[in-house]
């Protein structure tokens, strides 16, 4: 079976039909009162808000864990395991990306 141009061109141009629009009939708009936008939170979202603030107030730095460390490397006393050292700097990373 061949098809022709002109039954391609008669298929493709069909022209649209538009629905006529109701006369007289209120639109949505105007049905709906007009009530104030406002939003609410779950308990669980606020507490979260909650918790993320008090993590933004902890200082990054725990200055009793630097001295305890810096006390050890004095002493001699510090001595990490190879693997300890990079079980956590693949956990740092794995954080870090996270946070991205």
């Amino acid at each position: 079976m061949r098809i022709s141009g002109a039954e391609v061109h008669q298929v493709t141009s069909t022209p649209k039909v538009t629905p006529p629009e109701p006369k007289g009939a209120p639109d949505a708009a105007s049905i709906r009162p007009k009530l104030p936008d406002k939003a609410e939170f779950s308990k669980l979202s606020k507490d979260i808000a909650r918790v993320q603030k008090v993590l933004a107030e902890l200082p990054d730095i725990r200055g009793e864990k630097i001295e305890e460390i810096t006390a050890k490397i004095a002493g001699g006393e510090y001595k990490p395991k190879a693997d300890e050292i990079a079980d956590m700097i693949v956990r740092r990373a794995t954080a870090d990306s996270i946070e991205e």
